[in-house]
Formats: C-alpha cells, sequence, structure tokens
C-alpha cells in the first residue's frame, strides 16, 4: 500500500507525529510525507530553505518528509488549494492527512482531481475552535468531513463537536492519540528523591496558550499552597501567555516556586512526570489531552477539566479527577481545581495501576487500529 500523508504538526522528537509515521513503516506502509510550510510572509516565502528533510531511525532507513513552501492568501482556501497543485499523483492508493483544515481539505481537492480515497484524523481546535466563527473554514471542514472514506476523531467528544457543525457521521471512528510506553514510565523514585527537593509537585506539560488554560496555572497554584503548603510547580511548555505567566511569576515572587521551562526532550519529559505528584490539565477546549495517558504511563494521577476529550482521558476517579469548567463561575471553578490537586498530593494509590491503564494506548496498539483503516478504505 503507498500512502500519501498530508500533516502540519511537525515531525519532530519523538512526538505523536514521529511516533505514528514510525508505526506505519514498521507495519509495511510505503509513506509519503509532505509538512507544508504555510505562510503569509513574501519575505519567508521567498527565503531559501530546505523543502525536503532526512528523518533517521525509521526501520533502518531514512525517511523523507517533503516541505513544500506555501503563500497563504488571508480570507481564502489558496494555502490548500496551493498545496494541491504542488503534488502529484505517484500512484498513491491512499490520502490520510492530519489536521482537517487546510492539510484534510487539500486531500479532498487531490481525491477529487485523482480519484484516489482518503482519511483525515481531527486533532482539536480544527473542530472546536478554527470552523466554529470562520464561516470558509466552517464549510470547507464539513465537507472534508463528510466526503471522507473515514474521519478518525481522537475522542467521542471532538466528534459531537464536529456534529454541532453540520457533520453527518456515518464515517467516522474513534482512535485516540497513543504513548510511548518504552520512554514513559515508572522510574527509580529513591533516585529522583536524592536529586529533587522534598515538596510536593504540580506538573504542568503543553502549550501556553489561553484555551489549554495555561493562564490559570499562578491562579491555581496560589490556592493550592493557601491548602498546602509546602508545594512547587513546573511549568514547561512554550506559546502565547509566556510573558505574561512570566511578569506574574516575578511579580509574585514566586521564582522559587513555579519553575518556567521551554521545551525538553521526551525523555525529559518523562523525568518531571516521575518527580510529579500530579499533572494538571486546565483546558478550556481540548481534543485529546496526551499528557494524560504520558503522566499515567509514568504512575502520575492527572487533574482536568471537564471538557472535550479530558474525561475520556483520564477515565475514572482511580486515576484523577474531573473539575466542571464555567466561564462565569471562575472563581469557584479555580477553587474546586485547587482541592482536587491537594486531594491528589495527598494521597496515597497505586503506580503501577496508573500505569496498566495507560498501556492501552501504546502506539503499537493505535496504529494497528488506524492501519486497519486504511486497508478497509481499499475495500
Amino acid at each position: 500500500m503507498k500512502v500519501l500523508m498530508i500533516e502540519g504538526f511537525k515531525i519532530q522528537d519523538k512526538n505523536f507525529m514521529y511516533n505514528r509515521l514510525k508505526q506505519y513503516i514498521l507495519k509495511g506502509i510505503n509513506v509519503d510525507v509532505y509538512e507544508p510550510n504555510i505562510t503569509r510572509s513574501i519575505f519567508n516565502y521567498i527565503k531559501k530553505e530546505n523543502d525536503i528533510i532526512n528523518i533517521n531511525g525509521f526501520n533502518n532507513k531514512d525517511q523523507i518528509i517533503f516541505k513544500p513552501k506555501i503563500l497563504d492568501i488571508p480570507k481564502t482556501n489558496y494555502s490548500a488549494y496551493n498545496l494541491c497543485n504542488i503534488i502529484k499523483n505517484n500512484n498513491y492508493d491512499l490520502i490520510t492527512a492530519h489536521y482537517v483544515f487546510p492539510y484534510g481539505y487539500c486531500a479532498y481537492l487531490l481525491s477529487l482531481k485523482f480519484n484516489i480515497p482518503y482519511i483525515v484524523t481531527a486533532h482539536g481546535n480544527d473542530i472546536h475552535t478554527n470552523p466554529v466563527n470562520v464561516k470558509r473554514v466552517r464549510e470547507a471542514t464539513i465537507k472534508t468531513l463528510n466526503y471522507a472514506s473515514k474521519v478518525i476523531f481522537v475522542s467521542e467528544a471532538l466528534k459531537e463537536s464536529a456534529v454541532s457543525l453540520g457533520y453527518n457521521t456515518n464515517n467516522s471512528i474513534i482512535i485516540n492519540n497513543g504513548i510511548d510506553e518504552k520512554i514513559f514510565k515508572i522510574g527509580n523514585n529513591e533516585q529522583f528523591n536524592k536529586e529533587w527537593s522534598k515538596k510536593k509537585k504540580i506538573l504542568y506539560a503543553g502549550n501556553l496558550q489561553r484555551v489549554k488554560g495555561a493562564d490559570f496555572l499562578i491562579d491555581i497554584f496560589e490556592r493550592v499552597r493557601n491548602l498546602y503548603d509546602n508545594v512547587e510547580m513546573f511549568i514547561i511548555g512554550n506559546g502565547e501567555v509566556e510573558n505574561e505567566l512570566r511578569k506574574h511569576i516575578l511579580l509574585k515572587k514566586l521564582q522559587n516556586d513555579i519553575h518556567l521551562l521551554n521545551w525538553v526532550s521526551q525523555e525529559e519529559l518523562s523525568t518531571y512526570m516521575n518527580i510529579a505528584d500530579v499533572l494538571i490539565v486546565p483546558s478550556r477546549e481540548e481534543g485529546w489531552s496526551c499528557v494524560v495517558n504520558e503522566a499515567l504511563a509514568c504512575g502520575t494521577p492527572v487533574v482536568g477539566t471537564k471538557t472535550g476529550g479530558i474525561p475520556e482521558a483520564i477515565c475514572g476517579d482511580s486515576y484523577g479527577s474531573i473539575v466542571s469548567y464555567d466561564c462565569n463561575k471562575l472563581d469557584e471553578f479555580l477553587n474546586d481545581f485547587a482541592k482536587e490537586v491537594v486531594k491528589w498530593l495527598q494521597a496515597k494509590y497505586d503506580k503501577q495501576q496508573l500505569r496498566n491503564k495507560a498501556l492501552k494506548y501504546t502506539w503499537d496498539k493505535i496504529c494497528e487500529m488506524e492501519v486497519q483503516v486504511m486497508k478497509n478504505s481499499l475495500l
């Protein structure tokens, strides 16, 4: 089977697209990957950059990633049409796209042009945010979903969001994102205890965006500390509220209590998940939070909001807590969230039980389901 994959997540450092691609290759799928560099800047468009890269380590051979530069025009679907014109039919049996617009829409256009079936995977804000207020994106999104051979949603909640846009659900399937169980595993706690402070530790790992609730982090920490004094927080990531967080950490003199870090490698993230006593996911919207099961695989419980795929990922009060979020009752939400965090800081739990739950979501198992969807699309 020869497959064209179109995606915009940047395959790097063993992230969720890297692991997905690796499993496809291990399972015998011949994949060409297009990861377009979409820009609205003429300067960036004419700037010379590599449009082909090699990634090592895939079944003892290099994997080529094509990175064509695409000029986008605001308030149009030009980027999808432009990418469609760059990609030629190389005897592909199937197209698979990750992220509905513009990448899935490009798959839709290519399917019409070359009569090739396509699968599209919806991941999060390509459904619950981007199409909501932009008519042309909403129309392209619905068309892409309804005409696909199969639509993979990473959570049931995300599918329901698509239904509210006008999606008909006849071609849907739920397949969650996976974890690398060889990286995310229970470590040597005795060694960690020697190397790190005795304070209880709260961890946030993700994009520092409002949609992810990153602007809540300092408020949550202060409310936790009012209830439980011996605690510190590690924040891993970057994004739109990073400078705001740094400013408030300084103003509130929390430099010794809140540690704001940039992105770290997957191996380093596993270490932080092991030393953490609880991971928090205070998102306003979420497709499927990969960090939930990565933390559980390290034996660390999770407190998250009752939104999107987070309740599905945590899946039971033995593994963490779910807190209802209401933007009109923000103070109540923050207090409730802090109380649940404190509950897990004080709790005794079976780390192996948490890990066993997460092992249902290994990339091998997840991608076996995805490959079967590919095969069924060609029947």
